[in-house]
C-alpha cells in the first residue's frame, strides 16, 4: 500500500460508457504472490542534502551548488555513471582533495551541465558532497496477473512513489523477486500496517514501467501450477461477495472474503473503481484489514478477475478501493 496515504470517502464518476476489455486477452494467470521490487534509476538521483564540517568550517551544498534534489547524475568528468559504484570509481580515478567536478544531470527531462563540489577527507578516506544519492528504490507489493499474450505481468495497481521527492519514481529498469511474509504488523485506524518480508532472491521478472495504474514488466518464471482465469469486464462486476488473493504467511496465497459495496463505471483509468470491505475473520485478526504490501492483490468475483486492491481507507482499515482490471490489462499490452 502507499505509505501515509489519507483516502477521502468520495468516488468520482467518469462517464457512462465503460471501456471494454481487449478482445485479445480473455484469460490471464491469476497472481497473488508477494514480491520484492527493485527499481533502478537512470544514473544516481539526489534525494536530499546535509551540511558537514571540513577543517572547522561548515559546508552547505545548498549554498555552494546549483544542483537540486531530484537531479539525476548520469556522468562525472564525461565518464558515464549508472550507479553508486560508478560514481565512487569516477571520483577515485579523478581524485582531487577539494575540487569542482563537471557533472551531467537530467532535470525534468532536460540534460544539463553542472558543477559538483567534492571534498575528500583523507583521515576518513571518504568523499563528501553534502548530497544524499541513491541508485535504486525498493518496495513490497503483490502480483495481480500474468498475461500470456506477451508474457507480461501487472502488479500493485498504483505507482511506486519517490517519497523524498513527492512524485512518481522514474524507474528505467529493475527486477521482481518472490518474497516470503515473515510477519504482519496489523493496521489500526490512521496507522497502516505492513507485510514484513524476506526477499527469497528468486527473480521472476523484470521491471519496465512504473505507472499511475501499476507496475509492469515481463515475467521470466511462472509457477507451473498456475491456472488461467477469465478476465471480467466492469459490467460483470457487481455489489456482493468476492475474494482477494494475497499472502498472509510465508508464500501461501489464500482467498480473503470481501464485500463489494460499490462499482463505479469508468471510461478512463482511475485507481478507485471498486469499493469493498474485508469481511474475512482470519484476515481481520491477522492484519486488521488491508496492510501495505497488499497492493495489487487480485479481486475475483464469480470466477472472474475483475480488479486489484489499490488503497485502504486509513480511518477504517477494513475498507478499501480497487482498480478495474481492464486498465491494468491495457498497460500490460504495451510491453511487446
Amino acid at each position: 500500500m502507499k505509505k501515509k496515504l489519507a483516502v477521502f470517502l468520495a468516488i468520482v464518476l467518469f462517464g457512462s460508457v465503460p471501456a471494454k476489455v481487449d478482445a485479445a486477452v480473455s484469460q490471464v494467470y491469476l497472481g497473488g504472490e508477494t514480491v520484492a521490487i527493485q527499481g533502478d534509476y537512470e544514473g544516481v538521483i539526489i534525494s536530499g542534502m546535509y551540511d558537514f564540517k571540513v577543517e572547522e568550517e561548515w559546508i552547505s551544498p545548498a549554498m555552494q551548488s546549483d544542483l537540486e534534489i531530484g537531479d539525476k547524475i548520469i556522468a562525472v568528468e564525461q565518464s558515464p555513471v549508472e550507479n553508486l559504484e560508478d560514481l565512487y570509481q569516477v571520483l577515485s580515478i579523478n581524485l582531487r582533495k577539494n575540487a569542482d567536478y563537471a557533472v551531467t544531470v537530467i532535470r525534468d527531462g532536460t540534460t544539463l551541465q553542472k558543477t559538483l563540489r567534492v571534498y575528500y577527507l583523507e583521515d576518513e578516506k571518504l568523499f563528501k558532497t553534502g548530497f544524499y544519492v541513491k541508485d535504486k528504490i525498493k518496495g513490497i507489493g503483490t502480483v495481480t496477473f500474468y498475461n500470456p499474450v506477451n508474457h507480461s505481468y501487472g502488479a500493485l495497481g498504483h505507482e511506486i512513489m519517490e517519497n523524498d521527492l513527492g512524485k512518481i519514481a522514474e524507474i528505467s529498469a529493475g527486477s521482481l523477486f518472490l518474497a516470503s511474509v515473515e510477519a504482519i504488523t496489523p493496521s489500526t485506524p490512521h496507522q497502516p500496517g505492513e507485510k514484513n518480508c524476506l526477499n527469497t532472491l528468486t527473480q521472476i521478472g523484470s521491471v519496465l514501467k512504473n505507472t499511475a495504474y501499476g507496475l509492469y514488466g515481463h515475467y521470466t518464471l511462472l509457477d507451473p501450477s498456475k491456472q488461467l482465469i477469465t478476465v471480467g469486464s466492469q459490467q460483470s462486476a457487481h455489489e456482493g461477495e468476492a475474494y482477494i488473493y494475497t499472502v498472509l504467511e510465508n508464500q501461501s496465497i489464500v482467498p480473503i472474503k470481501i464485500m463489494i459495496t460499490e462499482i463505479t463505471l469508468q471510461d478512463s483509468p482511475s485507481i478507485k473503481g471498486i469499493s469493498f470491505d474485508i469481511i474475512d475473520s482470519v484476515a481481520l485478526e491477522a492484519a486488521g484489514g488491508i496492510v501495505q504490501g497488499m497492493s495489487g492483490s487480485p479481486i475475483v468475483q464469480d470466477g472472474q478477475l475483475i480488479g486489484a486492491v489499490t488503497h485502504m481507507v486509513t480511518s477504517t482499515p477494513q475498507k478499501g478501493y480497487g482498480i478495474h482490471i481492464e486498465w491494468m490489462i491495457q498497460q500490460s499490452l504495451s510491453l511487446y
